[in-house]
């Protein structure tokens, strides 16, 4: 967190490593840290939840979110006091 806390907008690509129905964890590629994609932070759309699929599905773009898939996330917030990474796709 320490080296991404002056890298705000810094891109790079992620694995999404788990899917909850307030986002999307993910973990870069090019550095391993793991960072939360907040809900608000995808594109506008309402997101249903499925937790058997491990999938956030859009409805009206369709934009689907599973398990294991590759995404281009920026460095939005970081938050050395609460160890919190937040990343937007």
């Amino acid at each position: 967190l320490t080296f991404l806390k002056d890298r705000i907008g810094w891109e790079q690509e992620a694995t999404i490593t788990g899917i909850e129905r307030f986002g999307i964890f993910c973990q870069g590629l090019e550095l391993p840290a793991e960072g939360l994609a907040p809900v608000r932070t995808l594109p506008l759309d309402h997101y249903e939840y499925d937790n058997r699929a491990h999938t956030l599905t859009g409805r009206r773009r369709g934009n689907s979110y599973r398990l294991g898939d590759r995404v281009m996330v920026r460095v939005a917030v970081v938050d050395l006091h609460k160890r919190l990474l937040e990343y937007k796709i």
